[in-house]
């Protein structure tokens, strides 16, 4: 991947195929994320956030499994997910980091 519009692109795509249903994401697919037109309504990739953040969409990209142990213990993955990217200084970086992750039981 070698662009910004891909990676999001990548990102949305493997939540979806995990059961995130959004008509805004599905938009966003289906218009190859034209940012020229994305941006004049929400601003410059600030639409990002509002799908990332949302609890149905973490869900679906890390799971629902509880964690026993280390710093995970307590906490839903998506649960301790969100929360590392809420403090990710680069949040697209993050999820392209946990792209290819499966989720563990």
């Amino acid at each position: 991947m070698n662009n910004k519009k891909e990676e999001i692109l990548q990102v949305i795509k493997k939540a979806r195929k995990n059961g995130y249903k959004s008509f805004f994401a599905y938009m966003v697919i289906e218009c190859y994320l034209n940012v020229t037109v994305l941006d004049r309504v929400y601003g410059e990739f600030r639409w990002f956030d509002s799908i990332v953040f949302s609890h149905d969409f973490c869900k679906a990209y890390f799971g629902k499994y509880f964690h026993d142990s280390g710093r995970k213990k307590g906490y839903a993955n998506w649960e301790y997910h969100i929360m590392q990217l809420a403090l990710s200084e680069d949040r697209l970086k993050y999820l392209i980091a946990h792209l290819y992750e499966k989720e563990s039981l």
